[in-house]
């Protein structure tokens, strides 16, 4: 099978591919629905209403998420997202998640060992002039 990565994301000077997630009917601890399975070489994206919601592997792909700060800027698919919070969350925190979904244009998730997600939200950057 052939993968087509389709945008990339860019954070500081570090350039990650990004291609559309696969889905698979799976239980996942105590939770069954459709996941994204995330690719060994590069992030997975969906979209979850406006939200653009994007997963990788650590170690792997975004082993340097952790180095993501409240205001720093990301590019995805050629538009600005300013960093507005950065969380750690148990893996069963899904009321959080939601709410973090909810509040926000853009959402990076990767893991922190076993039980730890490293959430980064963002909404668009809005540049303004002095």
């Amino acid at each position: 099978m052939n993968m087509i990565i389709l945008v990339v994301l860019i954070i500081g000077s570090i350039i990650t591919p990004v291609s559309p997630c696969q889905r698979e009917f799976m239980t996942i601890d105590y939770l069954t629905g459709n996941f994204c399975v995330v690719p060994e070489k590069s992030a997975c994206w969906c979209q979850y209403g406006q939200v653009k919601y994007i997963i990788g592997h650590n170690p792997g792909i975004f082993s340097d998420l952790h180095l993501v700060e409240v205001g720093d800027i990301i590019t995805f698919a050629n538009r600005e997202y300013e960093v507005t919070e950065v969380y750690i969350l148990g893996e069963h925190e899904h009321s959080k998640f939601t709410k973090i979904l909810s509040g926000s244009d853009l959402v990076l998730v990767t893991c922190l060992g076993n039980d730890k997600r490293l959430v980064v939200s963002g909404n668009k950057h809005i540049e303004t002039t002095k």
